[in-house]
């Protein structure tokens, strides 16, 4: 951890790259087990979308539940003690932790493209609350659930792997030249 409370961020180019390769092993099971597999895919999305966002804003350093540039940084460093009030300031994204929308948001030409585009919204609520119920965490809180609590679980599995795909398609194909702002 550096001063201030800053910490590098995560690679979560490798992160992704991991998830992908261990989802697949994961699909390639039989049965596949439901549950595991809706919750490794919103792993899958979430550490792809914040790849993306690091990558279109130079996020390089966080603190808190927000990133900064690495000449925010340094900026922030070289002041002497900031008010707690006054970090948000130099941010230059927002850590969208388990949310993978809040991630979509800020990066403009995703948002741009989502604004007309309710089949992606949808696909979007759909891997981020698989069970169909907002909550907090979302997907992550599948690790907290097992099959026989799920009455309608090949319903909801199906749709979800739907909007899996359809959400995955989407961002590879409309991702490929996102730049550094």
């Amino acid at each position: 951890m550096d001063n201030k409370g800053f910490e590098d961020i995560e690679d979560f180019y490798s992160a992704y790259n991991a998830r992908f390769k261990e989802y697949r092993q994961i699909e390639s099971l039989n049965p596949i087990p439901k549950i595991l597999i809706m919750h490794w895919g919103g792993v899958v999305i979430e550490t792809y979308v914040k790849f993306l966002l690091v990558r279109n804003k130079g996020a390089e350093k966080e603190r808190a539940k927000f990133w900064y540039t690495l000449e925010k940084f340094n900026y922030i460093m070289s002041q002497g003690n900031l008010s707690k009030g006054e970090y948000p300031t130099y941010k230059c994204a927002d850590n969208p932790q388990h949310n993978i929308g809040a991630g979509i948001k800020q990066i403009d030409i995703l948002n741009n493209l989502l604004t007309d585009d309710n089949k992606i919204k949808k696909a979007i609520n759909s891997v981020t609350y698989p069970l169909g119920i907002e909550s907090k965490n979302g997907f992550i809180d599948l690790r907290y659930v097992s099959p026989n609590q799920i009455t309608n679980l090949d319903e909801l599995f199906d749709k979800w792997n739907e909007s899996f795909k359809r959400l995955l398609k989407w961002l590879m194909a409309n991702t490929r030249n996102i730049e550094v702002s």
